[in-house]
């Protein structure tokens, strides 16, 4: 979770995305090559499962773990400071981290 681009995949998922093409449509424009990095590092550290998609037939999917989830409170106060005291900072998604 140490770099922002893997901080952003888990706040994506966080806020409902699931599939490739959600993925690259978030604000940042994260590059196609580093998202499939990212989800394989949260993969392989237990933070995110890949799954067959319910709705995209022979899509794989992705979700936070529990592991994943339990760093809901630190992303949370760190968007918080962010909102806070970065200029032009801007809450676009809302994470849920249920």
């Amino acid at each position: 979770m140490g770099d922002k681009w893997t901080l952003l995949a888990a706040r994506d998922m966080a806020c409902g995305k699931r599939h490739f093409n959600e993925f690259c449509r978030s604000p940042e424009r994260l590059a196609t090559n580093i998202l499939a990095e990212r989800w394989e590092r949260l993969v392989s550290h237990g933070l995110a499962a890949k799954h067959a998609s319910a709705d995209q037939s022979g899509r794989d999917a992705y979700r936070l773990t529990v592991k994943g989830k339990s760093f809901g409170p630190l992303l949370a106060a760190m968007a918080v400071r962010g909102l806070s005291h970065v200029k032009g900072t801007k809450a676009e998604l809302t994470p849920s981290f249920d």
